[in-house]
């Protein structure tokens, strides 16, 4: 099983994008009248004490939703940031309160439009009525992370609709390690890790995946300048010969493994799922050929994960292999479940 940690984003029939303009209303900060900032805070300590405690029981209890049903994606990511959470400590960065009217767009701006600190967020889903949105930094457990919630008013409480757990580092390095790093690819023309680079960036910095700021935007805006055109994906994939055969490459991605960060390829199985001889041999090949394609990768990711998926959707195999076995062609991947 491969070792995913950038991010879990648990919700309750909500859906998440960027914003674009100004349509609802939004307060945080001074804004904010004492007594719902205070209800608001005290409601998303609550509920950060309950995840770093293990509680699910007493997160399941103030949830609304599909959550108040089905707890089981909270209880995933919080054992999936286990170690973050043990002995951590959680405080609130910000707490934002959202009316929304049920007309237009639930999207929303805080503070003054264009100005460096306005916040944006757009939230598809949201019913009619008052809602909160807290992010609670995390501290003192292995790496610091974040705990973003959504909050529906319910009287005079407030209710757990939304949930999500954050990185905010890999390998004990932050966002603008990675920041560098993607303009340094740039600089030496290897946009393809750049784009990589510049996304895990984006991603560590954001709080939460809904959310607009101005150094968000600073780094989404280097980022599309350098988009690749030739990245697969399952509607346009990739034709690559590998061991006398040719397949389809379906995606191509950066993934945090432990501490580093590894590029995972995605790509149409031509053999059964019980053929897993077959399966592993048909990894290594197509792990050689991306990276005889894209040498450049060698200079970003340790390590090349295949995972071959199967055409009738019911499954995949996997296997990784250092960079270094696969630049120098030398010893076959390492099977992966």
């Amino acid at each position: 099983m491969i070792r995913f940690r950038v991010a879990f984003i648990l919700f309750a029939g909500l859906t998440f994008a960027l914003a674009a303009s100004v349509a609802q209303e939004c307060a945080t900060g001074t804004d904010l009248d004492a007594a719902t900032k205070s209800a608001v805070e005290q409601a998303a300590q609550q509920y950060a004490q309950a995840a770093i405690q293990g509680n699910v029981q007493a997160l399941q209890q103030n949830s609304v939703g599909s959550l108040a049903t089905d707890i089981s994606p909270v209880q995933t990511a919080l054992a999936n940031f286990k170690a973050d959470l043990s002995g951590a400590r959680a405080s609130t960065r910000a707490v934002y309160l959202l009316n929304y009217a049920g007309q237009g767009r639930p999207e929303f701006y805080c503070g003054i439009y264009n100005s460096p600190d306005r916040i944006g967020l757009l939230i598809n889903g949201l019913t009619p009525g008052k809602w909160a949105v807290a992010i609670e930094d995390v501290s003192g457990g292995k790496a610091p992370i974040t705990i973003g919630e959504i909050l529906q008013q319910q009287g005079a409480g407030w209710k757990m609709a939304g949930f999500i757990l954050r990185a905010t580092e890999i390998g004990g390095h932050p966002s603008d390690w990675f920041l560098q790093k993607a303009r340094d690819f740039k600089s030496r023309g290897e946009n393809h890790n750049a784009w990589f680079y510049y996304a895990v960036a984006w991603d560590l910095a954001a709080p939460l995946p809904f959310m607009s700021t101005a150094p968000l935007d600073k780094i989404a805006q280097e980022m599309q300048s350098l988009r690749p055109g030739d990245l697969p994906s399952p509607q346009n994939p990739l034709s690559l010969s590998a061991g006398g055969k040719t397949f389809q490459i379906t995606g191509i991605d950066a993934i945090p493994v432990g501490d580093v960060l590894d590029l995972r390829v995605r790509y149409r199985a031509q053999a059964p799922n019980s053929d897993t001889a077959q399966l592993y041999q048909d990894n290594t090949s197509v792990m050689k050929a991306v990276v005889e394609k894209f040498p450049e990768f060698r200079d970003g990711f340790t390590a090349v994960i295949a995972r071959a998926l199967d055409p009738n959707g019911v499954g995949d195999y996997g296997s990784v292999s250092e960079m270094s076995k696969l630049a120098n062609a030398a010893p076959p991947a390492t099977p992966r479940p």
